[in-house]
Formats: C-alpha cells, sequence, structure tokens
C-alpha cells in the first residue's frame, strides 16, 4: 500500500535489472514509489518474471552513489514490468526518498 505522503511519481529514470545477482539488462523506470516501480522493458529482457534486483544512480555533491533494491515482479503487461520492493538497505531508502520527493524537477527547455 502506497502513502499519502509519499504517492507514485511519474520519473524517467535509467535502472539497471538484475537476474540471480547479474546485470542483465537497462530497462527505464516511468513511475516509482518507495514501495513499487513501473518499468518500461528493453528488448534484451527476455525473462522479465526472473527480475530480482533493480540498481538505480544518484547523483550527490560526493560524487555518483548506486543503490540495488531486492524486488518482487508483481505483473508484466506488454512491455512494462510492475516490481514490488523488498525490504531494502536503509541507505538505499533514503537515495530512493531523496531522488524521488526531494530532488528539484528539472526546468523544461526553453525555445525561442
Amino acid at each position: 500500500m502506497t502513502s499519502r505522503l509519499y504517492p507514485p511519481r511519474d520519473v524517467q529514470m535509467l535502472v539497471t535489472i538484475y537476474m540471480d545477482g547479474i546485470p542483465f539488462a537497462m530497462c527505464t523506470a516511468e513511475k516509482a514509489s518507495l514501495s513499487a516501480m513501473l518499468i518500461r522493458l528493453s528488448p534484451w529482457a527476455l525473462y522479465p518474471d526472473s527480475i530480482s534486483e533493480v540498481e538505480f544512480s544518484r547523483q550527490t555533491e560526493a560524487g555518483t552513489e548506486r543503490h540495488r533494491i531486492p524486488v518482487s515482479v508483481d505483473k508484466v503487461r506488454d512491455n512494462r514490468a510492475r516490481l514490488l520492493f523488498r525490504p531494502m538497505k536503509p541507505e538505499a531508502l533514503a537515495a530512493l526518498r531523496a531522488e524521488l520527493y526531494e530532488s528539484e524537477p528539472e526546468a523544461p527547455a526553453q525555445t525561442g
């Protein structure tokens, strides 16, 4: 169940999916919360039901941080998969919260 305090957000986040601890493919997360993530599967993600972890990276003042989160696959439909987060390290949870809810949205490109 998603908290009202931390509702799902639309994102365009590049993630790495893992199968049995091995990085398998890069995909794009389209929606994420602190409990789940909807990803658009790449053509290389042949067995989406076997996804066991997802990794995202975050830019900080200290450099790039990478965080892996254990997942279970809730639903696969067309070229999308809904991943439910399993218990994760506190550092990963804090980084995900900061990425989703504390980061400033990027300004749209100006033309003219």
